[in-house]
């Protein structure tokens, strides 16, 4: 790269001087590191508060400049600091949150909650399994009267969604939502019900996310100019759920829910 000599800059770290492409510039001590030392390079600013990392940021005398995102591989910046509440770093907008970022603190945490339960799981989905199933071969032997017969498939559908969201728990490999959290939740998509977990404390717009994000649903609510897509409950088609909303508010455990976009 002789012919631009002033591409890049090399690590400020003096057992490093690597020459770095995408450097990466420290608001703290204002020097630049390579992406393997830009939060290891012995400044202080892990220990300082938003608001003295917002009074060195916004110095009037010098100029505003953005934080790169911490996610390997990803250099967007961002003009304001979004840190995660587990691990502490700062994240761009798409890797804001635990799951997106592999979040190492939560994964173990809850990885080692979920590897407690997996067995206990799958004992109670081939027990609920072979109750259905002596259950399907009595009512093969003995007919139920007419005036049962929508009782009887309101029983089957409940036993059928609590087998789905029982394969969902012991095949899911998101260990960032602790079992206290889970929340389930199907989605009704041309004429099929599909289970998705989310978070009891995530809001409805989060849990758009992760539900088009986990069934390769096009989701363009970012993108100025677009039609919003927006989730209804199937108990009121016409009222779409809030964004910011509570998902534990306004629905309930194995709701049904379907997407719809703005006309």
């Amino acid at each position: 790269m002789a012919e631009f000599p002033e591409l890049g800059k090399n690590c400020s770290l003096e057992a490093c001087k690597k020459l770095d492409f995408t450097p990466f510039f420290c608001n703290i001590c204002e020097n630049y590191f390579c992406d393997e030392h830009r939060f290891n390079h012995g400044c202080q600013f892990k220990n300082m508060n938003v608001e003295q990392l917002a009074a060195t940021s916004c110095d009037g005398s010098k100029p505003l400049k953005s934080f790169l995102c911490s996610m390997n591989g990803c250099f967007t910046c961002e003009i304001i600091r979004i840190d995660c509440q587990r691990c502490g770093l700062n994240f761009c907008l798409k890797h804001r949150y635990p799951e997106e970022h592999q979040c190492s603190t939560q994964t173990v945490k809850n990885k080692q909650i979920n590897d407690g339960y997996q067995e206990e799981l799958k004992e109670k989905l081939s027990m609920i399994i072979a109750a259905d199933r002596m259950d399907i071969a009595e009512t093969s032997i003995i007919s139920s009267p007419p005036q049962k017969e929508k009782s009887m498939d309101e029983a089957m559908q409940r036993r059928a969604d609590r087998i789905a969201v029982m394969r969902l728990k012991s095949n899911t490999r998101n260990f960032s939502i602790p079992p206290a959290e889970q929340m389930f939740l199907f989605v009704v998509e041309n004429q099929k019900r599909e289970p998705v977990m989310v978070s009891k404390r995530w809001t409805i717009g989060r849990c758009l996310d992760q539900i088009t994000r986990q069934y390769s649903i096009s989701n363009n609510n970012a993108t100025f100019g677009t039609k919003i897509l927006r989730l209804y409950c199937d108990t009121d088609q016409l009222n779409p759920l809030p964004m910011d909303g509570n998902v534990e508010k306004y629905l309930k455990d194995f709701s049904n829910v379907f997407f719809k976009r703005d006309e």
